[in-house]
């Protein structure tokens, strides 16, 4: 082989070999992914082991993610492992560079007892892992007769009237703040440790959101679940004004100042 033969063959080689880590992916001499171009969704925790929880809860989770890639992400399906176990996108199904995004999931464990695996896949344009699995691990016991009259909230049945009214009405009268939020919101909202059906509501979970989203929230209540998450303004029935929602939304952003919200 002559040398003008020599770098033709090595040009071609050369560029051949670019070709392909440009449009599949760059990776070390041990076969390890340093970059690859496109799409690119990395989840914050792909497990969540929930530990005790009682048989009839209906558990509620978020699962986040970021797109790390240099293109658009989209998420292209979500499926779950069976029917007892819903699961959708946030807001949007495409994400930007640098975007991130929920997939929120929520399990009905009516019917379940002992250890209970749940799984979601995420179906996405990412060209490496275009699919990932999301596990849930539970450990579901049987409640007190005492834990299922609490635990049981039938359609159209108010949690601010009848017996729901000692826990769900009197222990908030007159409090604002931290003190009405656990009175009222901490019922329901919390770890799933402590059995408690929803997540906590926190300045990471809050900023999410605008101020006039979590009052139209929970002034309204949720509107696809509304009796699990009832409308706690007095013009939707609730207890609370607007002023005291006020200080709830003060509270979960770290607001100290929140008597400075409070109308005179």
């Amino acid at each position: 082989m002559n040398i003008k033969k020599f770098y033709i063959f090595f040009l071609t080689f050369a560029i051949g070999a670019l070709i392909l880590s440009v449009n599949f992916k760059a990776s070390d001499i041990l076969g390890n992914i340093r970059f690859a171009p496109g799409p690119k969704i990395v989840f914050a925790e792909k497990v969540k082991d929930f530990g005790k929880i009682l048989q009839g809860e209906i558990i509620q989770y978020e699962f986040n993610f970021t797109n790390e890639g240099d293109e658009v992400l989209e998420i292209e399906n979500v499926q779950t492992s069976c029917g007892c176990t819903a699961a959708t996108v946030g807001e949007k199904d495409e994400y930007k560079p640098g975007e991130s995004g929920i997939i929120r999931v929520t399990f009905n464990s009516n019917g379940k007892m002992g250890h209970v695996e749940k799984t979601v896949l995420v179906q996405s344009n990412d060209k490496i892992n275009d699919q990932i699995i999301l596990t849930m691990n539970f450990d579901i016991g049987l409640p007190t007769d005492e834990q299922k009259q609490h635990m049981t909230v039938m359609a159209g049945q108010s949690i601010f009237e009848g017996a729901c009214v000692d826990c769900h009405v009197t222990k908030g009268i007159g409090k604002i703040g931290k003190e009405l939020y656990d009175a009222d919101c901490g019922i329901c909202h919390g770890e799933a440790k402590d059995h408690k059906p929803h997540g906590p509501i926190d300045k990471n979970t809050a900023v999410k959101y605008t101020d006039d989203e979590l009052m139209h929230y929970i002034k309204n209540g949720s509107p696809d679940q509304p009796t699990m998450m009832p409308g706690f303004h007095k013009d939707a029935g609730g207890p609370l004004t607007t002023e005291e929602i006020m200080t709830l939304i003060a509270y979960v952003r770290s607001d100290l100042s929140v008597n400075s919200m409070i109308k005179q």
